[in-house]
C-alpha cells in the first residue's frame, strides 16, 4: 500500500482492529490488521468464492460456526504459532509445549476436515486423510496417554518418568520433613526470621536474620534483598538435597529424549503437518472475514472487466444506521462532483466509495445491497487538511504537490478521491485549476475522479460536461438538516447561510450575520446560490411536477401534430390494430377459461363481463377524431418547373416543408425528409405535389408555453454522445409515445460503431413484443422504431 496517507483518511485502523480481533492465530490477526495488498482479478475472485463456500455451508449446517469457534480457540498460545513451525522447519528441538501445539493442530485439522472437507478450499488439506491413520496411532494416541490438551504432563502415566517422579515425590517428602525438624531446633529456631521454610534454587532452606548467623548453621544459598535475612541450608540435609538435583538432571533429560522422540514422529509427517496448519489458518481467516461480513450486513459484490462503478443501497461501515445511497459511474463516465451543504455527508460518501473498493483486496464483501465493481490496483485519497508544517508547506503548496505526485505515479484504472479540492484559494480559480488537473489526469491514464467541492464555477463546468456526473447532498429545507441522500445529475447549494443560522439558534445567539452576509454577496452569485436552493426545495416536489411536465407534454405535441394529415391516417391505423390485438387477447382469455374452466368462482359470464368492462374503459381511454386544420391551399406557394436535390420544398401531402434527397425522374417521384436532416426517416413522395416556400405563408398564431423541458414526443432521438442511463430516459419517453400514437415511428440516432447504446436498443427491441424496428439502407447508425 504505497498511500499510507489513503489509510489513515479512511479511518482504516478502526476498520482493521475490528477484523483482526475476530481471528485466533496470531499471523491472521497482524495479516488482518494490516494495509490491503492489491489484488488481482482473479485473486480477488477466489477469496470471494470461498467466502460464498463457507457462508453456503454454514447456512445448511449452523452449528458449524460455532463448533469451528470452539477448536479454533482450544489451541493455547497461539501467539507463537508461526515460531514453532519455523523452528520444526529448522531441525531446533522443541520443546513439550511446542510438540504439544503440533499435535493440537493435527487434531483440529482432523476435526474440522470431517465438517468442512467437501468445500474447495479444502483441498489441499484432504490429501492428509489417507495418513490419518498412521498420524493417531503414532503420534496423537501416544502423546495423549501422558499430556493433556492445555499441555499439563501427567509423570505417573508414563514409564520412566513415572518411577522418577515417584521417587522424586519420596526425597522432597523426606527433605520437607528434615528442613521442618531443624526449624524446630536450636541454634536454627531462635535465629529464624519467621517460622517457615523456603525453596531457593531447588535446595529447601531456612531463613535466618543475619546478625543471628554462625557459620555452623550451614551455607548461605541467598539473601533478600534488604540484606537483614539470609537462607541457609543445614548441613545435614546438603546430600538428600544433592540427590534431588540428580532426580531432576535426570527427569529433565528424560523429558528431552522424549520430546526428540516424537519431534522425530512429527517430522515424518511434516508435509502434512504445514498442510495442516495452513488449512487451520486458512479456515481462521476465513471466519474472522465472514464474521466481520456477518455483523456490518456485507454483500457479495459482481467483479466487472469494465472500469465502472455500479452500487446500490452504499454505506459507510463505521456509522450506526447509515443512509443507504446509489451510484452509478458508468465505464465512460470519468468521475463524479458532489456539493452540498456542510455536514451534509460528501466526505462519508467518497470513504464509503474508497473502502468499497479497498474491502475488495482484504477479500471481503462490500458496504452495499448490490454491487458491480473493478477492482482499481491504484487507489488515492485526498483528505482535507493539506498543510504540511515539516516541509514548511501551506494548505494549497502541500495540496498541488501531493496532485503532481499522484500524476507521476498514475496509471490506468485508477481511482482518485479529493476532498474538496483546492478550498484554501480562490473560488473561481480553484475551479480553473480542478478542472484543468482533470483533464491532465485522463489524458495520462484511464481514471475515475471522485470529487467534493463548494466551488459554484467548478459545480457548473461539471455539469455541463456530459463526460462527469453532477451530484449533490440533498437537504431538508423544512427542518434545516441535511438529509445525507446522494441526488445524481445537478449540483446543490452549500446551504451555508442555513446552517449558520441554526448553529446560532441552537447556541442562543441572536445576530445578523446571515442577514447581512447575504447583502453583500455578488447578485450572479447570490442568484446562483438563490437557484439551485430552489431546486433543492422542489426535488420532494418531482412526482407531482412530472405529472404537470407529461400532460403539458400531450397539449403541445397535439398542438404541433394537428397539422399532419398523413401521421394522423398512421395514427387511426395504430388504433385500429391496438383494439383488434387487444380484443383478441381477450378472446384467447376466454376460450382459455372455457377450456381450463377450474376456478368456480370465475365463471364464464364473470369473465366476459369483466372483458366488456375492460373493453369500455378502453373506449373512453382512446381519444377522439382530432380535428385537423385545413392544408394551406397550393395558390399560396409557387409551382416548381424543375425539383432539385438538396433543396427545401413545401409538400401538400404533408402540410409542411421537406427536404429533397433523391430523385427518380422515371418514377415522378422523390425521396424526402419530413424533419428536412439527411440522417432522418425517408419518405417517397410525388414531385407533382412539391411546391416553392418562397412566398410568403400565412402564419399560424404561435403559442407560447413556458416549458424548460425538451419535447419527448419527437419523432427522433439523437443519442450520439449520450450517457447510458440518460439515452434510457429519452428512449422510454420516445417508446411511450409510440405506444400512445403521439408518432408514427421513432428514429434512433446511435452511430455506426459497436457501441453501449445501440447493443442496448437493440437488445431491448428484441425483448419487447410490443416493437419491431429496422435498419434504413445503408444507414446502420441510426434505428428506426414501429409498433409491432
Amino acid at each position: 500500500m504505497e498511500n499510507m496517507n489513503l489509510l489513515t483518511s479512511l479511518d482504516w485502523q478502526a476498520i482493521s482492529k475490528d477484523l483482526g480481533r475476530r481471528a485466533f492465530f496470531e499471523v491472521n490477526q497482524l495479516e488482518l490488521e494490516g494495509p490491503p495488498i492489491f489484488l488481482s482479478h482473479g485473486e480477488i475472485e477466489g477469496k470471494l468464492c470461498q467466502l460464498d463456500e463457507l457462508f453456503s455451508h454454514l447456512h445448511l449446517h449452523s452449528e458449524s460456526a460455532e463448533h469451528l469457534q470452539e477448536i479454533l480457540s482450544s489451541i493455547p498460545n497461539r501467539k507463537e504459532d508461526s515460531n514453532t513451525v519455523q523452528r520444526l522447519l529448522k531441525g531446533h528441538l522443541l520443546e513439550m509445549s511446542e510438540i504439544n501445539k503440533c499435535v493440537l493442530y493435527f487434531e483440529a485439522c482432523f476435526l474440522l476436515l470431517a465438517e468442512f472437507s467437501k468445500l474447495n478450499f479444502s483441498t489441499a488439506a484432504r490429501s492428509i486423510l489417507p495418513r490419518k491413520g498412521g498420524i493417531e496411532q503414532k503420534l496423537i494416541s501416544s502423546w495423549r496417554t501422558f499430556v493433556q490438551k492445555d499441555g499439563t504432563i501427567h509423570y505417573h502415566r508414563h514409564a520412566i518418568l513415572g518411577a522418577l517422579d515417584r521417587e522424586l515425590s519420596a526425597l522432597e517428602g523426606k527433605l520437607r520433613n528434615l528442613v521442618q525438624t531443624f526449624s524446630r531446633q536450636e541454634p536454627y529456631e531462635s535465629a529464624m526470621q519467621f517460622q517457615s521454610y523456603d525453596v531457593v534454587n531447588d535446595r529447601f532452606v531456612l531463613p535466618i536474620r543475619a546478625d543471628a548467623y554462625r557459620s555452623a548453621m550451614g551455607p548461605i544459598l541467598a539473601r533478600s534483598s534488604s540484606g537483614h535475612t539470609l537462607f541457609v541450608e543445614p548441613f545435614a540435609m546438603k546430600e538428600e538435597a544433592n540427590k534431588r538435583m540428580r532426580l531432576l538432571a535426570q527427569i529433565e533429560e528424560e523429558m528431552a529424549k522424549i520430546a526428540r522422540e516424537f519431534q522425530a514422529k512429527v517430522a515424518l509427517y511434516q508435509s502434512e503437518f504445514l498442510l495442516a496448519f495452513e488449512f487451520l489458518l486458512s479456515l481462521d481467516s476465513l471466519q474472522a472475514r465472514a464474521s466481520y461480513i456477518q455483523e456490518k450486513g456485507l454483500s457479495r459484490p459482481i467483479l466487472s472487466d469494465k472500469f465502472e462503478i455500479r452500487l446500490k443501497g452504499l454505506f459507510h461501515p463505521l456509522i450506526t444506521d447509515p443512509v443507504q445511497n446509489d451510484v452509478h459511474l458508468t465505464p465512460d463516465c470519468l468521475g463524479m462532483v458532489i456539493s452540498g451543504p456542510n455536514t451534509g455527508g460528501k466526505t462519508v460518501m467518497l470513504k464509503a466509495i474508497s473502502l468499497t473498493l479497498l474491502f475488495l483486496h482484504k477479500g471481503l464483501y462490500i458496504p452495499a445491497r448490490e454491487g458491480v465493481l473493478y477492482p482499481a490496483q491504484k487507489i488515492f485519497f485526498i483528505g482535507y487538511d493539506h498543510q504540511n508544517l515539516v516541509a514548511g508547506l501551506s494548505s494549497f503548496s502541500s495540496e498541488v504537490h501531493q496532485y503532481l505526485e499522484i500524476l507521476a505515479n498514475l496509471q490506468d484504472h485508477s481511482i482518485l478521491a479529493i476532498d474538496e479540492i483546492f478550498n484554501s484559494t480562490g473560488s473561481e480559480e480553484a475551479s480553473a485549476l480542478a478542472f484543468a488537473l482533470f483533464e491532465e489526469m485522463q489524458s495520462r491514464a484511464s481514471v475515475k475522479i471522485l470529487v467534493s467541492t463548494h466551488h459554484q464555477l467548478l459545480k457548473t463546468l461539471i455539469h455541463e460536461d456530459r463526460r462527469f456526473l453532477s451530484a449533490h447532498m440533498a437537504f431538508d429545507v423544512e427542518n434545516n438538516s441535511p438529509t445525507y441522500k446522494l441526488i445524481t445529475g445537478t449540483p446543490g447549494p452549500s446551504f451555508a447561510f442555513n446552517i449558520f443560522e441554526k448553529v446560532a439558534a441552537m447556541s442562543n445567539c441572536k445576530t445578523a450575520i446571515p442577514d447581512n452576509a447575504k447583502s453583500l454577496m455578488q447578485t450572479s452569485k447570490r442568484l446562483y446560490e438563490t437557484l439551485l436552493e430552489n431546486v433543492s426545495r422542489k426535488e420532494h416536489q418531482l412526482d407531482t411536477q412530472l405529472a404537470e411536465v407529461t400532460s403539458l407534454r400531450h397539449d403541445l405535441h397535439n398542438q404541433k401534430m394537428a397539422s399532419q394529415g398523413v401521421l394522423r391516417l398512421e395514427k387511426e391505423r395504430a388504433y385500429q390494430d391496438y383494439e383488434k390485438d387487444l380484443k383478441k387477447i381477450l378472446n384467447e382469455a376466454i376460450s382459455l377459461k372455457e377450456e381450463q374452466n377450474a376456478n368456480p368462482d370465475w365463471g364464464i359470464k364473470a369473465i366476459r363481463r369483466k372483458a366488456q368492462e375492460i373493453t369500455t374503459d378502453l373506449t373512453l381511454l382512446l381519444p377522439r377524431p382530432e380535428k385537423v386544420p385545413a392544408p394551406k391551399e397550393v395558390g399560396d406557394y409557387a409551382s416548381v418547373s424543375a425539383i432539385e436535390t438538396g433543396k427545401t420544398y413545401f409538400s401538400k401531402l404533408l402540410g409542411r416543408e421537406v427536404l429533397v434527397l433523391q430523385i427518380n425522374q422515371r418514377k415522378s417521384e422523390a425521396q424526402v425528409s419530413a424533419n428536412k436532416s439527411r440522417s432522418g426517416p425517408r419518405i417517397n413522395h410525388p414531385l407533382d405535389q412539391l411546391f416553392s416556400t418562397k412566398d410568403p405563408v400565412v402564419k399560424q398564431r404561435e403559442v407560447k408555453i413556458q416549458f424548460s423541458r425538451e419535447e419527448l414526443s419527437n419523432v427522433e432521438v439523437n443519442a450520439r454522445g449520450l450517457r447510458l442511463p440518460d439515452f434510457e430516459v429519452l428512449l422510454e419517453n420516445g417508446l411511450t409515445a409510440l405506444l400512445l400514437d403521439e408518432i408514427p415511428y421513432l428514429s434512433v440516432i446511435h452511430g455506426h460503431g459497436e457501441g453501449i447504446l445501440k447493443k442496448y436498443l437493440r437488445d431491448r427491441m428484441k425483448k419487447d413484443e410490443r416493437f419491431v424496428y429496422e435498419i434504413p439502407d445503408g444507414n446502420d447508425g441510426s434505428t428506426i422504431i414501429r409498433k409491432a
